[in-house]
Order: C-alpha cells, then structure tokens, then sequence
C-alpha cells in the first residue's frame, strides 16, 4: 500500500514538473521573441534616426547649392 502511495506521489510530482518545465518552455520562447522584436524595433528606429539626419543634411546641402545658383541668376 504505501509503495503503491509513493509511485503515486511520484508520478504526481513527474507530471507537475513536466508541466513546469513546458510552461518555463513556453514563457522563454516568448521572452526570446520579445526580446527579437524589441531588437528589430531598435535597430529599425536607429535606422530611421540615421536616415533622417543623412536626408536632412542632404537636404541642407542642395538648399545651400539652389541658394547659391538662385544668387547668381539674380
């Protein structure tokens, strides 16, 4: 009988700790896809930041060169 309660309390035991672990699993494969779409989402805004300061020079050279052009035509 008691070796009959302590399989019993073994396989109870197993079972949970079977179920821990899948949920463990589960909540460090969605940490790691947070983690990845956070990354992405940084790198893609630091891209835009650098994009937008390489537009915004550009932008400010070619008012610069119109400027200049617009001053000799006049």
């Amino acid at each position: 009988m008691k070796t009959m309660i302590t399989e019993a309390a073994k396989d109870i035991i197993r079972k949970f700790d079977q179920e821990l672990f899948s949920i463990l699993r589960e909540d460090v494969k969605k940490f790691r896809q947070n983690h990845q779409d956070n990354m992405i989402n940084f790198n893609t805004k630091r891209f835009d930041m650098e994009l937008k300061q390489i537009l915004a020079t550009e932008l400010e050279q070619f008012r610069k060169r119109n400027a200049t052009t617009l001053a000799k035509v006049s």
